[in-house]
């Protein structure tokens, strides 16, 4: 009874014809992790080349465009996967047709390494979205992080096409939101009416040698492409989609990176305008929301609430 209650009824594998999924509902659904890494990829940027101090926002433009020209060309690269291999598989398939069954198996692995991780890097970046508005929530992370695993277990039992009807909605809140904090960041700023952080950071380049310097400025790079994350989910999962599916999956991922080169960039330039460093106990993006929305507020919270389900939801695309 409990079970039945929770997951619902039995599935037979004949009915998984009909569990599939519309444009709309694939790009909130696929789309999910790679929307979601914008909330902490310029973060991780930001997070190596803290030790810079204030040279940190001169290197963060020119890091953040790499990304976004990276993004772009992994996007190009995996419309082409998806015309050749329309029952899905991904980098897997392309690897084991091309380089061999051992080179395929090498990629699926890290594949299914990289799918396990995303749930705890989402799930841990949710929550810290949810203890970054509420600190008070901040030593009970870990329940959190657990009891949300468990709710998008139960969620996903339940169905495809019921799980996408729950998590449809959510990433597009975060999308108008996220939208919403760049125009306002831009207008601001643009207005004269958005001062920088003064607050002094400690000064450690000019004890750094030269190939420390262009290790520092690589790693950045590295942590940023985590923007990149999840990207690959839309090639995976083409049999979920409508038909016709090629067609479908095609639109859904450049609609894809899209979305994510506009969230991404815009965050990155606010965060350049604005000289925030990540801090202990609260993400970037609410130290920007904050500065941008003139303090906790009403929309500073409905920025913070659709980053963490977003973030959480994230977790579903594994």
């Amino acid at each position: 009874m409990l079970r039945r209650l929770l997951i619902g009824s039995k599935l037979h594998n004949k009915q998984l014809s009909h569990e599939t999924m519309s444009k709309p509902k694939a790009l909130a659904i696929f789309a999910s992790d790679a929307l979601s890494s914008v909330a902490y990829a310029t973060e991780e940027i930001l997070l190596v080349l803290a030790v810079l101090s204030q040279l940190a926002f001169r290197y963060l433009p020119p890091i953040a465009l790499c990304i976004a020209l990276l993004l772009f060309t992994v996007i190009l690269s995996y419309t082409h996967v998806i015309r050749t291999y329309p029952e899905g598989g991904g980098a897997y398939s392309v690897a084991k047709e091309f380089l061999g069954p051992t080179y395929g198996c090498i990629i699926g692995a890290s594949l299914v390494i990289d799918y396990v991780l995303t749930i705890a890097v989402s799930i841990s970046s949710g929550t810290a979205a949810i203890t970054s508005a509420f600190p008070w929530l901040f030593p009970y992370a870990v329940y959190i992080a657990v009891f949300f695993i468990i709710l998008l277990t139960i969620i996903n039992l339940r169905g495809i096409s019921e799980s996408a009807n729950l998590l449809a909605y959510p990433p597009y809140l975060f999308i108008l939101s996220m939208l919403v904090l760049i125009v306002t960041g831009f207008y601001r700023f643009l207005s004269g009416d958005l001062a920088p952080n003064l607050r002094p950071y400690e000064e450690h380049a000019a004890n750094l040698g030269n190939l420390v310097f262009v290790w520092i400025l690589l790693k950045a790079f590295a942590g940023g492409c985590t923007a990149l994350t999840g990207v690959e989910a839309v090639a995976d999962g083409v049999p979920s989609f409508k038909e016709p599916k090629e067609s479908n999956a095609i639109k859904v991922l450049f609609s894809l990176g899209s979305l994510s080169v506009i969230l991404f960039g815009g965050i990155s330039i606010l965060a350049g305008w604005t000289h925030v460093l990540p801090q202990h106990g609260e993400t970037l993006v609410s130290q920007i929301a904050e500065m941008v929305f003139g303090g906790r507020n009403l929309m500073y919270y409905i920025l913070q609430a659709a980053t963490a389900i977003i973030l959480i939801l994230a977790a579903n695309t594994a």
